[in-house]
C-alpha cells in the first residue's frame, strides 16, 4: 500500500510517498510517538497524489476507509461493528473517558479511486449505524489528511484482525447515483450582470475551505453554486471564487486549484444548470 505523510497541515504540496504495508501501519498506531507541539505533528492519507499534492484532483488511489468518531463510540462498539474486518483503532489527542473520540482506518482488498471513495465509504460507515453509533460524516472527504497518532495519557489503541474491506462488493451494496436530467436553461428573469451580483452576495455567506476540515467539500460546494447554481460562465464563476472566496480560506486555493474546481463542478453537477437563480429569490 502507499502512505503519504506531510509535515503539517498547512503544507498540503509537500506530501511524501512511502511504499508500506497495513500490518506496518497497525504496529505504529500500536506505538505511537509522542508529538507535544501542534506544529510537530505530521498528517497522513492512506492514499496516493500526484507530485504529493494532497487535493481531490490530484488523488491516484486510496488503500484504506478512514472513519472519525466523536460521539458515542467505545471500543466495545468499534469491535462490534468491525471486528470481521482487518484495520486498527486508536483515540485522537481530544479523548478522554468521559468523551470518546477514536479513529478507524479499514483496509480495503485493492486500490480505490476518488470516484470511488464515497460509495465504500458510505457502505463502511453502515455498519457503525446499525449497531447505534455514527461517524463523523463532516471527515469523509477522500483527500483528508490525519494527524499521526500520539502517545498520551488517555491513548488506546488495538487491532481489528478481521478481513480486507471488500470494495467490489461495497460498490454493489451502494450503487452510483443517477443524474437528474441536466438540460441547460437560462434563468427565467435575470441578465448575466444580477446574477453575478446575486451569485457574490451569496457566496460571502458560505463557509470557507479550511484545510483538515472539509475544505475540498467547501470549494466544491462553493464552485458548484457559481457554475451550476447560478449559470456563470466559467470565467465569471473563476473570477469570484479567486477575489472573494479564496482569500477567506485557509490556506488561500491557487488559481489553477480554482480551475480545476470550476471544470469539476461543470462535470460533475447533479442539478440543473440555473437552479438557484431561479429558486432562491432573495440571494
Amino acid at each position: 500500500m502507499i502512505l503519504t505523510t506531510w509535515p503539517n497541515l498547512l503544507r498540503p504540496r509537500e506530501g511524501r510517498a512511502i511504499e508500506t504495508t497495513a500490518s506496518t501501519f497497525v504496529a505504529r498506531v500500536l506505538s505511537p510517538k509522542t508529538y507535544r507541539y501542534e506544529n510537530q505533528w505530521p498528517r497522513y492519507a492512506t492514499a496516493s497524489f500526484r507530485d504529493g499534492y494532497r487535493c481531490l484532483d490530484a488523488f491516484e488511489s486510496g488503500h484504506a476507509i478512514v472513519l472519525d468518531f466523536d460521539r458515542g463510540a467505545t471500543r466495545e462498539k468499534i469491535a462490534h461493528a468491525y471486528g470481521h474486518l482487518f484495520g486498527v483503532a486508536h483515540t485522537t489527542k481530544s479523548h478522554t473517558p468521559e468523551a470518546g473520540r477514536w479513529r478507524v482506518p479499514l483496509f480495503t482488498d485493492r486500490p480505490f479511486t476518488a470516484d470511488e471513495h464515497p460509495r465504500v465509504w458510505r457502505d463502511v460507515a453502515g455498519l457503525a449505524e446499525r449497531v447505534g453509533f455514527e461517524p463523523d460524516y463532516n471527515a469523509a472527504d477522500a483527500p483528508r489528511a490525519w494527524a499521526a497518532p500520539s502517545a498520551g495519557p488517555h491513548y488506546e489503541a488495538f487491532e481489528l484482525r478481521g478481513a480486507f474491506v471488500d470494495v467490489d462488493a461495497a460498490l454493489e451494496r451502494i450503487p452510483a447515483p443517477t443524474p437528474p436530467d441536466m438540460a441547460r436553461y437560462e434563468p427565467s428573469s435575470d441578465d448575466l450582470t444580477r446574477r453575478i451580483e446575486r451569485a457574490r452576495r451569496y457566496l460571502a455567506r458560505m463557509d470557507p475551505a479550511l484545510s483538515g476540515s472539509g475544505g475540498h467539500v467547501a470549494t466544491i460546494r462553493a464552485a458548484s453554486a457559481m457554475v451550476v447554481g447560478f449559470d456563470l460562465p466559467p470565467d465569471a464563476a473563476l473570477d469570484l471564487l479567486w477575489h472573494e472566496f479564496s482569500p477567506r480560506c485557509s490556506p488561500p486555493w491557487s488559481l489553477r486549484d480554482l480551475q480545476h474546481k470550476v471544470k469539476s463542478a461543470a462535470r460533475d453537477a447533479r442539478m440543473p444548470f440555473g437552479w438557484l437563480a431561479d429558486a432562491k429569490r432573495s440571494a
